[in-house]
């Protein structure tokens, strides 16, 4: 069984709370889940490389 991964962006700023529109995601699919954990890795390996 694959658990859903649930994706949020938010900014934590008065701006933000107060007058933004955020968003999240649920996926489920494991594919779209194996997809989104490899480009986590690479984009986290290359902050670290910078």
């Amino acid at each position: 069984m694959t658990l859903p991964y649930f994706i949020l962006h938010n900014a934590v700023s008065l701006s933000s709370l107060e007058g933004n529109r955020e968003m999240g995601m649920i996926l489920n699919h494991p594919t779209d889940i194996s997809v989104l954990q490899a480009q986590f890795a690479r984009d986290r390996k290359a902050a670290e490389a910078a």
